[in-house]
Formats: structure tokens, C-alpha cells, sequence
């Protein structure tokens, strides 16, 4: 596993290095989940008195990610890797039931979109995305994966540009062009 830490808004001179090897050391019991090969990104920021703390794994065309907030860097991060660890394990047995047993690497799923921050005025963040065709099925999952309440994606038996989002009831909406 190869852990990159980086911190946004405070100054974590004297304890980085403790911070960084806490981190790096409590972090690697992800190894189990993915044979020792996946790159986790852990961000810490410190925003409005608080630490937030935001881990992106991207793996095998899934992209897991996961927010915390504490007023403590140490249990944001703790926080985050208890929440990602839950949905590892949620969503691979989700994905080996769904697609019988399928090989959770290899299966030709969306890549992640890249963000940039604070580009315009009014615009504080751009993403953009790969559009490779995928089922409404496994945009769902895509779209747990990323913990959002929605996901733009190409539709494979459409071939067009659609947007799945979750309800206040729990289930699942659609939006397709006309």
C-alpha cells in the first residue's frame, strides 16, 4: 500500500512526521482488502475548527472514498479509515453477489474524474471524468463507492449522457435526456 498524506489549512510541523507514520502504520490493515497494491490518498484539512479528513483509493477501476470530521486531526483520520474499512467490505460483497462472484479488479468500470479547486470566480471546483459506457447497475455502485448522492455516466445501452442520484426514501433516480 502506498499512503500519501497531505494537509490543507494548518501547520503540522512538530507532530507531522508523528501524524504520518500513525497514519501510514494504521492505514496499512487496508493491504488485506487489496493485496498490498492500492495508492490511499488521506487529506486533512482544517476547515471552519475542524479537521476534515478525506480518503480517495482508487482500485481496479472503482474509486472508494470517504469524509470525516473531528476536532482533532488523529480522530478524523481514525474516523475515516473505520468508515472506509465498512465500506470495502459492504461494497466488494455487494459486488461479487450482484455480478456472481465476478473478479472485483478486473471488471471495466468508470475511472474517477480529477478535481481541481478554486479555478473562477464563482466555480470552486472542476471535475471531469472518463465516460466509458456502464450499466445503471453498476453506476449505483460507482455512485455508493463515492459516497455521493449522485453520478453522471454514459449509459451502456444508450450511449448517452445520464445521471443516477439517490432519494430522500432511499431508492434510486434517473435522469435521461429527451
Amino acid at each position: 500500500m502506498n499512503l500519501t498524506l497531505i494537509t490543507k489549512g494548518f501547520k503540522a510541523v512538530d507532530n507531522y512526521k508523528d501524524l504520518e507514520k500513525i497514519t501510514e502504520k494504521k492505514y496499512s490493515k487496508l493491504d488485506r482488502y487489496f493485496n498490498g497494491s492500492a495508492d490511499v490518498e488521506l487529506v486533512i484539512k482544517y476547515e471552519h475548527n475542524y479537521y476534515k479528513a478525506e480518503v480517495t483509493i482508487p482500485y481496479g477501476g472503482f474509486v472508494f472514498r470517504v469524509e470525516e470530521s473531528s476536532n482533532d486531526a488523529y480522530n478524523a483520520a481514525n474516523t475515516a479509515l473505520d468508515k472506509m474499512e465498512r465500506q470495502i467490505v459492504k461494497q466488494k460483497s455487494r459486488y461479487k453477489n450482484k455480478f456472481r462472484g465476478a473478479d472485483f479488479e478486473n471488471f471495466p468500470v468508470s475511472d474517477e474524474y480529477d478535481e481541481v479547486e478554486d479555478i473562477g470566480s464563482d466555480i470552486i471546483k472542476h471535475k471531469t471524468y472518463t465516460k466509458k459506457p456502464m450499466l445503471v447497475d453498476e453506476a449505483i455502485l460507482q455512485m455508493e463507492l463515492t459516497d455521493r448522492d449522485f453520478y453522471v455516466f454514459m449509459n451502456g445501452s444508450t450511449f448517452e449522457i445520464n445521471v443516477i442520484y439517490k432519494r430522500k426514501d432511499g431508492k434510486y433516480g434517473i435522469i435521461e435526456p429527451d
